[in-house]
């Protein structure tokens, strides 16, 4: 299941996600013990580029979260992001763009400096 978190309103209802609050997604994403992580943003430079939406997910619930963050604050996500294990492919540029915002992840399966590693380069 696709949820979607905005602060935008919803004209018509769409078959393919489901619009929840921001407490909906939180107690959602507490119950997971491991996050996927990925990001969307406007341009490569996390310090004049915008963060456009961040995105949760859980192979095991079959859920995905998609978090608006031009309507709804990133921060509210803080806790998550620095408490749960995050994995994702190219973490190490999503990650920059929370540090920004004063998120700071400690817990990081970045997929492809693993997959460098294990295949030198």
């Amino acid at each position: 299941m696709i949820y979607l978190v905005t602060g935008q309103k919803e004209l018509f209802e769409n078959p393919e996600y489901e619009v929840i609050s921001v407490e909906e997604s939180l107690k959602l994403l507490d119950t997971f013990s491991m996050v996927q992580f990925d990001t969307e943003t406007k341009g490569k430079d996390c310090h004049i580029g915008t963060l456009l939406c961040a995105q949760f997910g859980n192979r095991e619930a079959n859920i995905q979260i998609v978090v608006d963050t031009l309507t709804v604050d990133i921060l509210l996500y803080k806790e998550i992001l620095e408490t749960k294990l995050l994995i994702g492919h190219n973490l190490k540029f999503d990650i920059q763009f929370l540090y920004n915002h004063g998120i700071i992840p400690t817990k990081v399966w970045d997929t492809m400096i693993v997959d460098q590693l294990l295949h030198l380069g």
